[in-house]
C-alpha cells in the first residue's frame, strides 16, 4: 500500500463583535433599512456598473410583498429582482455600523449613463412581511408578532464625466 493525501476545500468563519443589545420589539428605521450600494461614484459616460440595494434586518423576512418599480431617467438599466430565501442566496450576518444584521441583496441593477452630469439613484422601495418577537410568552415560547412594513432606500450620488482621450477619469 503506497501513500494516500487527502486533501479538503477552505472553509471561511465569520466571527462578528457580539451583539450591543437584545432583539427589538418594534419596527424603526435603525432595525430595518435598505442600503443603495454603488461601487464607485465618479464613472466615465456609457461605462457599466452594477448598483446593488441590500436589505438590512433585525427581524426575520417571510417575503418581499411588493417592489415599487424604480424609474432611471439618465441611465439604461437591465433589473433583476432577487427573491428573499429563493435560489442559493440566502440571508448572511453582517457587521453595520456597530451592529450586527441580517443582509441580503433585494435587488441588482447594471446601470449605464446616457449623458454626463451628476445624478441621485432612485430610491427603492419595498414592502417586507417581517416577523418580530411580540413580547407574549405562551406554553410553546415566544409568540412572533407579523407586519407588513414598507421601507425605502437611502440615496447614493454618481458623477457622470465624459471619458478622456487616454481612457481615464
Amino acid at each position: 500500500m503506497g501513500e494516500q493525501v487527502f486533501t479538503s476545500n477552505l472553509v471561511s468563519i465569520k466571527v462578528l463583535q457580539q451583539e450591543k443589545e437584545i432583539i427589538p420589539r418594534e419596527i424603526n428605521s435603525d432595525n430595518v433599512f435598505i442600503k443603495c450600494i454603488v461601487p464607485k461614484t465618479k464613472v466615465r459616460l456609457e461605462e457599466e456598473i452594477l448598483v446593488t440595494f441590500r436589505l438590512y434586518t433585525k427581524f426575520g423576512v417571510d417575503s418581499i410583498v411588493r417592489f415599487i418599480p424604480l424609474k432611471f431617467e439618465n441611465f439604461t438599466s437591465k433589473f433583476t429582482i432577487i427573491p428573499v430565501h429563493e435560489g442559493n442566496q440566502a440571508m448572511q450576518l453582517e457587521h453595520y455600523n456597530e451592529d450586527n444584521y441580517y443582509a441580503i441583496d433585494v435587488c441588482k441593477i447594471r446601470i449605464c449613463p446616457i449623458r454626463g452630469g451628476i445624478f441621485t439613484m432612485p430610491l427603492l422601495s419595498l414592502i417586507l412581511d417581517l416577523q418580530f418577537p411580540s413580547g407574549v410568552e405562551t406554553l410553546f415560547g415566544e409568540e412572533m408578532k407579523t407586519v407588513w412594513k414598507t421601507i425605502v432606500s437611502d440615496a447614493d450620488t454618481i458623477e457622470v464625466v465624459a471619458p478622456s482621450p487616454l481612457g481615464l477619469i
